[in-house]
């Protein structure tokens, strides 16, 4: 029997992403179907599928009182979403932006409670577990296999995410 093949590792080593921090994150969905919405004159027309994910997307932030979530740094596109994810300190407050927050204990692997790949790991389950609920079909896959992200590095960092996200629409075809 051959062994598996070993995944790539894709987050950066040695971040705590439990930590304070802004991500800018992509995921997409299953086979790039495009089940999300579809684009009219640079304008997002929402399906019911990209309802449940932008209502589940805010929601993520009222079952998690260290994530924030902002309306101007979310857009649903047709097979595939971005977002901004801030994970705040135990005040609540935004973090300093691109503090690299090493992980103190080597045995914390990043997938605790409250870190970015648990959290969007729960967001996707939601949304997969609601989509299949309303079609009535227990095997339909509204993702691909994980999630890509990129740590916010400063203020001018966010404002280029902020503006991408913006422009996404109208760059679509």
């Amino acid at each position: 029997m051959k062994p598996l093949p070993s995944r790539k590792i894709i987050r950066l080593q040695g971040r705590d992403y439990a930590a304070p921090g802004a991500y800018f994150v992509t995921i997409c969905t299953h086979k790039k179907s495009q089940i999300f919405s579809h684009i009219v004159n640079g304008e997002v027309i929402l399906s019911e599928v990209g309802e449940i994910c932008t209502q589940e997307w805010f929601r993520s932030a009222e079952l998690r009182p260290r994530v924030r979530l902002f309306q101007d740094e979310f857009i649903v596109m047709p097979d595939h979403l971005h977002g901004i994810v801030w994970i705040v300190d135990e005040n609540g407050d935004l973090p300093e932006l691109f503090h690299f927050a090493r992980r103190t204990d080597p045995a914390i692997t990043g997938y605790g409670p409250g870190a970015l790949t648990t959290i969007m790991g729960l967001f996707k389950s939601e949304v997969t577990k609601r989509v299949r609920t309303r079609f009535n079909d227990p095997l339909f896959r509204v993702w691909h296999r994980s999630f890509h992200e990129c740590i916010i590095r400063d203020e001018s960092h966010l404002m280029n995410v902020r503006r991408y996200i913006k422009r996404n629409p109208m760059k679509w075809r």
